[in-house]
């Protein structure tokens, strides 16, 4: 199985999507899903390129009703991306 997954032809991390498919399906409360997520990919001080396309893509397919994703989307502005 690969660490990626393509959706719409952009390259996602797999591992990262499942993670917030399960979070999304086991919690009842989602007050703790921003700071879950960024722990999930801050095993350093920067996040990859395609780690900030998954996040996007959380944010806009799994979290769009949720009141969380604006402080998600003005804290995905402001994360260090490894170069």
């Amino acid at each position: 199985m690969s660490y990626y997954q393509v959706i719409n032809g952009v390259k996602m991390d797999r591992g990262l999507l499942h993670f917030a498919e399960q979070y999304w399906r086991t919690h009842q409360d989602y007050s703790r899903i921003v700071p879950d997520l960024m722990n999930h990919v801050m095993d350093g001080r920067c996040i990859t390129l395609t780690e900030l396309r998954t996040l996007k893509h959380i944010s806009t397919v799994i979290m769009r009703d949720v009141p969380e994703v604006v402080t998600f989307n003005a804290m995905l502005e402001s994360v260090n991306i490894a170069k």
